[in-house]
């Protein structure tokens, strides 16, 4: 059987699978997050705050924590996916629970999420999962008096009642209703409060008389408010629910022991989340489209105060202990504090894109065993060893070799720089008095956009912006990821990173970090002759050129920190990004590069091929592809995060085929890699299936699909489809994923654009020997 025929048989085999298998009942847990070595020690470390603010940004799938005292970030940050809603807090607080929702809005028609995500509190990480089964699109939340956790869901309507102990389902309750959206439970907890968006509708659903999902649906009462309700809040005394009914703009206040509609009150602005002040007496309410909150006496409906804070406010957070109350602003990715004393804002707090759901905690818990320093690593990394550790360059590079000479000249200057990025921090910090950094403002990514013209640079935004640019570059010349260049320039004592407040990912090539910051320099300073422009493009190259390894390959962190990031690394195509960007240089597309510079650049792209060359796997005297990452000294594909498992990758090695078929006179080494990873991807494609970060692998609707997709990871030796859970473990179906399931692109259609650039002129140009199928088979 050639390898065409297993690859459907792969297929096939999936689908039956799909179609016949239950999906989990319970997610696994995920490990806890590890230490990397060779990570900077700051002298001290800052008592835990006593308050602190946790902001889910939906858009940027993050959970930030926050100092409500002086707005910056402090601790770490937990990446959610997919598209995280809402969010509510254990009776302990020890623990949160995040609702993975997987669209950006009700009205999207994707199938969205189905699970909620557990957040250690103490730790600022992920602790584990709760699989809904297939009940998706999870929304709104509530605590029942008991612990036990309720949930919403939009497909099918529903609600679930999750063991939080156990991380389990254990009731639901489909409610024959449209886009369920926040739900409330009675202080006794015998009946749940649904607002129904789609339905305009209030479902009443008694809890203790419903033994099963038949009887509750048939015990409950739908109360006909109109327009989209959605926001939800109970009487203290549980008799009444007040209900934000947003196209209605009104507030519905229904009575529950009644079930029918008490009254309404007029409510300017579309209405959307609601609070009670301290007393009980008065409501706050957001107001998406006036940019404001009201407050309303709560018996007489009266509005007696209206405070414009922003863009589409919506998530609330009271802190009656100081009289002040939190609000995201969605649309202006920020939080305001208002005193709920003289209603005058106290403080802005810049967020990640898109804030909504706030939770404030007074008395955070304590964990004893977590030492707040920054040689912690935020996130959970694969095999911490050090792939340049002494032991392993006396095993393959001999010291009395000129590679060891190379080598340990390189590794004493990645010691020397890194020492000098770190006397910037600690000099802040010691003039400030701090024992931590505090982390940067937050943003997915940073791309030079086609918006970004010559009179964009010269305006008011383009030099903004170039001015925190040129802030957030490292003293050794890179920049970290994730880091908001619209935001201020970076203050003294504040890090280069934005996920945590340890010393991780300065600086970087992973998500297209610094690459793409030289691009944004050199289209500055050919719009607006910025001398600070070209500056910090020539450092940042020369920074390029010193992170590159003897051997051509170039780590995702330089200065060096240690575990994977000391791989060669092709993952989210971090090499091939310096490569392109050198070439670049090379070819004169930046004139006012030094000619010096341009040679060294050109030496280091020929390294840079060699080892592209050396690292394309061979397995039965046949090319095959790369891997994500691949061991600086053996040049073997090597783990990168615990998910991320040794093995041959279809999506980046896509994008080095296509650079490769870039090089105007490639030599016959190259043009015959490019040859056997075409060939490679033909014999593993998977057709019949639709795929997406947000709503996973789902059969196609016809059947099969236009085009082919192919798997992100590959087991070196069998090459079947490869994916794990962060606990490492092998699996070869998509479908037993649990903690990894959603969120990381397991599938790719890049393949197919490296074919077509193949096909269309590149095999044309370099013709190639003839390869069998069967020079795909493992050996």
């Amino acid at each position: 059987m050639n390898m065409i025929s297993s690859a459907r048989t792969f297929a096939v085999g999936l689908l039956l699978l799909l179609v016949s298998q239950v999906l989990p009942a319970v997610a696994a847990e995920s490990s806890p997050s590890s230490s990397a070595p060779n990570n900077p020690t700051i002298p001290g470390s800052d008592p835990i705050a006593r308050e602190r603010l946790f902001v889910l940004q939906k858009y940027a799938e993050l959970l930030s924590v926050y100092d409500p005292n002086t707005g910056r970030r402090t601790g770490g940050a937990v990446r959610i996916t997919p598209i995280p809603h809402e969010m509510i807090a254990t009776a302990d607080g020890q623990e949160l629970f995040v609702t993975g929702y997987g669209v950006k809005t009700l009205l999207d028609k994707d199938e969205g999420g189905n699970n909620l995500i557990v957040i250690d509190t103490r730790r600022i990480s992920t602790a584990g999962f709760v699989d809904l089964g297939i009940y998706r699109r999870p929304h709104g939340l509530a605590r029942g008096t008991s612990g036990r956790i309720y949930v919403t869901t939009d497909a099918p309507a529903a609600l679930l009642v999750v063991d939080p102990a156990r991380r389990t389902v254990v009731e639901h309750f489909e409610t024959d209703q449209v886009l369920p959206n926040m739900v409330e439970v009675t202080p006794d907890e015998s009946h749940a409060v649904i607002a129904n968006a789609g339905s305009g509708t209030v479902t009443i659903l008694p809890l203790r008389a419903a033994t099963g999902d038949a009887k509750a649906q048939s015990s409950a009462r739908h109360v006909r408010v109109g327009g989209s309700p959605m926001g939800i809040l109970l009487s203290p005394d549980g008799r009444f629910a007040y209900v934000a009914n947003r196209d209605g703009n009104q507030i519905v206040v229904v009575d529950v022991l009644q079930r029918k509609v008490a009254r309404t009150i007029a409510c300017a602005g579309e209405p959307s989340r609601l609070a009670w002040l301290p007393g009980g007496q008065q409501l706050i309410v957001t107001l998406l489209k006036a940019g404001a909150v009201a407050i309303l006496d709560r018996e007489t409906g009266v509005e007696s105060r209206r405070v414009s804070v922003g863009r589409r406010p919506e998530g609330l957070a009271l802190d009656g202990a100081h009289n002040r109350v939190y609000v995201a602003l969605q649309d202006d990715n920020r939080v305001v504090v208002l005193s709920t004393t003289d209603w005058t804002v106290q403080r802005q707090i810049a967020t990640g894109e898109h804030p909504d759901a706030l939770w404030l905690t007074t008395t955070p818990p304590r964990d004893p065993s977590r030492t707040l320093q920054a040689t912690d690593v935020g996130e959970i990394d694969g095999n911490p060893t050090s792939l340049l550790a002494p032991a392993r360059l006396d095993t393959y590079v001999p010291a009395s070799t000129p590679a060891r000479a190379a080598w340990d000249q390189y590794l004493a200057l990645s010691a020397r720089t890194r020492r000098a990025d770190q006397a910037l921090i600690e000099g802040e910090l010691r003039a400030l008095g701090m024992s931590r950094m505090s982390p940067a403002p937050f943003a997915r990514g940073f791309r030079l956009e086609d918006r970004m013209n010559a009179d964009w640079f010269r305006g008011a935004e383009g030099r903004h912006m170039l001015d925190t640019l040129l802030s957030f570059q490292t003293p050794s010349g890179g920049w970290s990821k994730h880091v908001d260049m619209r935001g201020p320039k970076r203050m003294p004592g504040e890090s280069f990173y934005s996920e945590d407040d340890r010393w991780n990912y300065i600086a970087t090539i992973d998500n297209d970090a610094t690459t793409e910051h030289l691009r944004f320099l050199a289209a500055a300073f050919a719009a607006t002759k910025d001398t600070r422009a070209r500056d910090g493009f020539t450092r940042g190259i020369a920074y390029l050129l010193q992170a590159q390894f003897p051997n051509g390959g170039w780590p995702q962190v330089y200065p060096l920190q240690g575990g994977y990031h000391d791989a060669i690394t092709f993952n989210d195509n971090a090499m091939i990004n310096v490569l392109r960007l050198l070439s670049d240089v090379v070819i004169g597309r930046f004139p006012f590069v030094s000619t010096a510079l341009r040679q060294r650049a050109t030496a280091a792209i020929a390294m840079g091929h060699r080892c592209l060359l050396s690292t394309q796997v061979v397995a039965g005297g046949v090319r095959r592809a790369w891997g994500q990452q691949h061991d600086p000294l053996t040049l073997a594909p090597v783990a990168g995060r615990r998910y991320e498992l040794a093995a041959l990758t279809g999506r980046e090695s896509a994008e080095i085929a296509k650079y490769l078929m870039s090089l105007p006179q490639p030599p016959t080494e190259l043009v015959e890699a490019v040859h056997a990873a075409i060939a490679w991807f033909r014999v593993h494609a998977i057709y019949g299936f639709d795929y997406t970060m947000q709503s996973g692998l789902r059969l196609a609707k016809n059947g099969s699909m236009t085009a082919p997709f192919w798997a992100r990871l590959y087991e070196i030796g069998t090459e079947r489809p490869l994916f794990s859970d962060r606990d490492g473990v092998p699996k070869y179906d998509w479908s037993l994923l649990t903690d990894r399931r959603f969120g990381y692109a397991w599938f790719s259609q890049e393949p197919a654009k490296a074919i077509a650039v193949y096909d269309t002129f590149w095999s044309i140009q370099h013709p190639a020997r003839a390869f069998e199928a069967t020079d795909m088979l493992p050996r």
